[in-house]
């Protein structure tokens, strides 16, 4: 083997519960615990080496998983990241699309039924002007229009207080009659 594995190639893990050190050893499946964490990391690398030298006497040392530390990706993990991010790429781009389209259509609805009470008015409004211009020319004989002449003379002194309230609104809409 040109690159022989060292002791020192792999990584060794230490965690710590009340005053017990714990080294481990992942690729090897070697954990030793020590209260002193300089005698227990000594004891982890010999163990490292020992195991290192009996497959190296065996001629064995290819069976021996590669150090974390020194382990190329393979194409299928390099492949796989790729297509993990690229995944990730297309899914923001579709929550983002997603996000725009709800705005959208929460817009498009609202809008129309915001205008809707308008548009309303609007066709009301025409439809009682064309009513009233219709009974103005078809429905008001002289004998009519005399009659209701007369009741608006009679109520004008009870409605000139309402009229007068009214005027500043009015007063816009419709020039002065002389």
């Amino acid at each position: 083997m040109t690159n022989p594995i060292k002791a020192v190639d792999y990584p060794i893990i230490v965690t710590q519960k009340d005053d017990i050190f714990t080294f481990r050893v992942r690729e090897l499946f070697v954990v030793e615990q020590d209260s002193d964490p300089v005698a227990g990391l000594k004891r982890t690398q010999k163990r490292i080496s020992d195991i290192i030298a009996d497959h190296a006497a065996n001629d064995a040392l290819n069976d021996l998983p590669p150090p974390e530390t020194c382990q190329e990706p393979s194409n299928e993990q390099r492949s796989l990241k790729l297509f993990a991010v690229k995944g990730a790429i297309v899914a923001l781009i579709l929550v983002v699309i997603m996000a725009a389209s709800a705005a959208t259509f929460t817009y498009a609805i609202r809008e129309p039924l915001r205008h809707a009470g308008q548009k309303l008015g609007h066709a009301a409004i025409a439809q009682l002007e064309k009513g009233l211009m219709e009974a103005a020319d078809k429905e008001l004989t002289p004998e009519r229009r005399e009659h209701l002449r007369l009741r608006i003379a009679k109520a004008t002194p009870y409605l000139k207080t309402y009229v007068s309230e009214f005027r500043p609104l009015i007063e816009g809409l419709c020039p002065p009659i002389r």
